[in-house]
C-alpha cells in the first residue's frame, strides 16, 4: 500500500468510493450519487484552490483518498480547513484511514494551518472515534440540520488544533 498526491486520472475510482459510501451510509449528506463530471469539477476546484488530495494505492487500485478544504468562505475561517477521509469499503479497517489522516494532518500542519475540522454524522461511532483518536474534540452536535432520505439526522463537528500538533513535534 502507498499513498501518493492524487491525480486526476484517480477520479473515476475516488467517485466510486464516494458514491458507495453515499448509498450505505449518513457519511454523506446527499440523496443522488455523484457524476463523473461532478467528481472532476471538484477534484479541478481543489487543486486549483491549493488544496491536496492523497490517494491510497494497493497495487494499482484506488483503495482510499483524503484530502481537506474550505471549511467556510469568508475571509476569517483561511486558517481553518475540513477533512474528508474515504476508504473503500473492502479495506475499511486495515490501516488506510490511519495513513490517510496522517498524511493529512502533516500536510495541513505544513501548509500551516490553525485548526482542521470533521463534521461526521453523529450515528456513525466508529468514525467519531477515529477521529478522536487522533486528537479531535467533539465541539458541538446539531440534531435535525441534516436531512437525508426524509430522515432528520444529527451532525457531529469535531475540531483539532493543528499547531499543537506542530508544538508537540518539535
Amino acid at each position: 500500500m502507498i499513498i501518493r498526491r492524487s491525480e486526476r486520472s484517480d477520479v473515476p475510482a475516488m467517485r466510486e468510493i464516494f458514491n458507495e459510501v453515499l448509498r450505505n451510509s449518513n457519511s454523506i449528506y446527499r440523496e443522488e450519487e455523484v457524476t463523473l463530471d461532478e467528481r472532476y469539477a471538484w477534484y479541478d476546484e481543489k487543486i486549483e484552490h491549493g488544496f491536496p488530495l492523497f490517494t491510497a494505492l494497493d497495487g494499482e487500485r484506488v483503495i482510499g483518498y483524503a484530502g481537506y478544504g474550505t471549511f467556510r468562505a469568508a475571509q476569517g475561517y483561511r486558517k481553518t480547513v475540513e477533512l474528508t477521509i474515504y476508504v473503500d469499503s473492502q479495506y475499511r479497517g486495515s490501516g488506510i484511514g490511519s495513513k490517510l489522516m496522517e498524511t493529512i494532518i502533516d500536510q495541513a500542519t505544513t501548509d500551516g494551518f490553525h485548526m482542521m475540522v470533521g463534521a461526521i454524522d453523529a450515528a456513525n461511532q466508529p468514525s467519531i472515534d477515529f477521529h478522536k483518536k487522533y486528537g479531535f474534540t467533539e465541539v458541538a452536535r446539531m440534531p435535525e440540520v441534516p436531512l437525508k432520505h426524509d430522515t432528520w439526522l444529527t451532525l457531529d463537528y469535531l475540531y483539532w488544533l493543528l499547531q499543537l500538533q506542530m508544538i508537540f513535534s518539535l
